[in-house]
């Protein structure tokens, strides 16, 4: 876990702040002010006497009730992803708007022109490798709009410092919690002002986390609406990108992998050439020796997911399972405990801990009536890196499945016949949702033809459903076994991790020794799917490609 070099600066309300517990900049006295000469460049600590300051990505400064970042010259033109995060939603907010959920990623940069700064944000869906002339051309037509201006108010040895609270405190549609369709459908007429205010801002070596509190004045709030109003806390999350991109796996649509494109007008071809990088974490092992041996290895950074303390404690063992249980197919592509889930430290044990500090993955238990269970994720555009993912299950959840077995599997399943069943019957339905959910974290998204992989006599045979289960995929629709009939003797119902998930992990994740760069990753990646090309257990179907009968989900 890294280190925070950061306390938490609370805001209770407009003007009134309260004192962190790290060193505060010691009072001095203010420049004398010259009237023949720029005055030079100042500690941040001389030239703010009443400010507590943070370290860390940039350093924070909040004068009364004002929040300043100073910036170094190192940060101007480095890539920043920008993460826009619900952290408190109103009652009925909206099916999957809650706690948790992204609603905004994009890639901004820091540009100092005189004496204002601006911050932009940037593409990379058109790229040309630098050294291409076409690369200007690029550039030109690919430009970056200013999301805000700030003036500079004061300079600092190595760096600026800007204000920077309207960025919170006013409406600024980039970062915003409401976008146009709910503007409407709520009746939102502005944005108050008076009852709008940052609560919080913590910087960490490597991230600048911002809590703030949007108001709005609305003639259809989705709740308590004689208010006549939605406040919405939002989390804004500065992450430096790695100033060297990963390096990226090309995509093949033989094998399913979530991905982001780019159009290269570098390519060879007489066009531009539409590229696709699989989406996935940076797994790398710790000793490259050991796994070029085909050893397992630990990798240097293990993907680790948190678990909600909000979970309801008969659910949470099986929670755990489900992210765990991808632990043997990451063992596939070379890699011991590649995936973990912790619970979250104590204050006493990390007093910085945050759920909406991007560094750290949630799996969040939500109070909410929706039906359903989300597995995002965000990755870096300019070369598939997933930074982050937080996994929603929403409470409601529990009784589409209870409904489920009963219907689906009830007339042979005397577990599924009863409004209130096991809890650990329920519960191994929730792991495996959750299961799938981490598929989709991990990069993978639904395989629609897995389904039809194993005949009706293997569903409705006892032997090989408790070795196989319901599908070659959890990433398949295909929840429940309701293939088997009364007098089958068949015992499993409920999907599982299957062998298409292991080979797609170790399709994405194991590492290439012998290869340089990701073309020369191409001809082992096209062995990998040439050897077992004859085998359905291992093929893959698009969700929404309705031309092919076998994807049948």
């Amino acid at each position: 876990m890294a280190t925070a070099m950061a306390v938490l600066f609370p805001v209770l309300m407009p003007g009134l702040w309260g004192c962190g517990t790290g060193a505060a900049a010691p009072p001095g006295p203010a420049p004398a002010p010259s009237s023949d000469a720029t005055p030079a460049a100042t500690s941040a600590a001389d030239a703010a006497p009443a400010t507590e300051s943070q370290p860390g990505l940039f350093t924070l400064h909040l004068p009364g009730d004002r929040l300043h970042f100073e910036l170094p010259d190192s940060i101007f033109g480095r890539d920043i992803l920008l993460i826009s995060q619900i952290a408190g939603s109103p009652e009925n907010f909206s099916a999957f708007l809650n706690s948790g959920t992204n609603v905004a990623e994009q890639v901004v940069r820091w540009e100092r022109r005189g004496d204002r700064v601006l911050l932009r944000t940037v593409t990379f869906s058109n790229v040309a490798a630098d050294s291409l002339p076409i690369a200007r051309s690029v550039a030109a037509n690919t430009f970056a709009p200013v999301i805000r201006s700030f003036s500079v108010e004061r300079e600092v040895d190595g760096g600026v410092v800007i204000d920077v609270t309207g960025l919170f405190e006013t409406d600024v549609e980039a970062i915003a919690a409401l976008q146009g369709g709910q503007r409407n459908q709520y009746g939102v007429r502005r944005l108050d002002p008076t009852r709008t205010f940052i609560d919080s801002a913590r910087s960490f070596p490597l991230n600048v986390e911002i809590r703030h509190t949007l108001t709005y004045e609305a003639s259809s709030p989705p709740s308590q609406a004689r208010t006549g109003t939605i406040s919405v806390q939002m989390a804004q999350s500065f992450v430096l990108l790695p100033a060297e991109p990963m390096r990226h796996r090309f995509h093949d649509p033989r094998v399913g992998w979530f991905t982001v494109n780019q159009v290269d007008f570098g390519s060879p071809e007489y066009k531009a050439d539409t590229r696709r990088l699989i989406r996935r974490w940076r797994l790398e092992p710790s000793d490259a020796a050991a796994y070029a041996r085909g050893e397992l290895v630990e990798p240097v950074q293990p993907i680790v997911f948190y678990l909600d303390p909000g979970t309801p404690d008969e659910w949470a063992p099986y929670i755990r399972q489900g992210v765990e249980d991808w632990q043997p197919a990451f063992e596939g592509a070379g890699f011991r405990n590649a995936i973990v889930v912790r619970d979250i430290p104590t204050p006493d044990e990390d007093p910085d801990f945050s759920p909406e500090d991007v560094r750290y993955n949630m799996v969040r238990y939500t109070a909410n009536m929706t039906r359903n269970a989300v597995g995002p994720s965000v990755s870096d555009p300019r070369s598939g890196e997933i930074i982050a993912s937080d996994i929603n299950w929403y409470h409601n959840h529990l009784r589409s499945y209870r409904n489920r077995l009963m219907i689906e599997t009830g007339a042979a399943n005397p577990a599924g016949r009863s409004l209130r069943m096991d809890i650990d019957y329920i519960g191994e339905a929730v792991r495996q949702v959750i299961a799938h959910e981490i598929g989709h974290a991990l990069g993978l998204p639904h395989n629609m033809i897995a389904s039809s992989a194993f005949p009706v006599d293997s569903l409705r045979s006892p032997t090989f459903t408790a070795e196989n289960g319901v599908a070659a995929s959890v990433m398949d629709y295909a929840r429940q076994n309701y293939v088997a009939q009364p007098g089958d003797g068949v015992e499993r119902f409920i999907r599982g991790i299957g062998p298409y998930d292991h080979y797609s992990v170790a399709w994405g994740y194991r590492v290439i020794p012998d290869a340089a760069t990701p073309d020369e990753e191409r001809a082992t990646l096209d062995r990998w799917i040439r050897d077992r090309a004859d085998d359905p257990r291992y093929w893959f179907g698009q969700q929404g490609y309705n031309l092919d009968p076998r994807n049948q989900t």
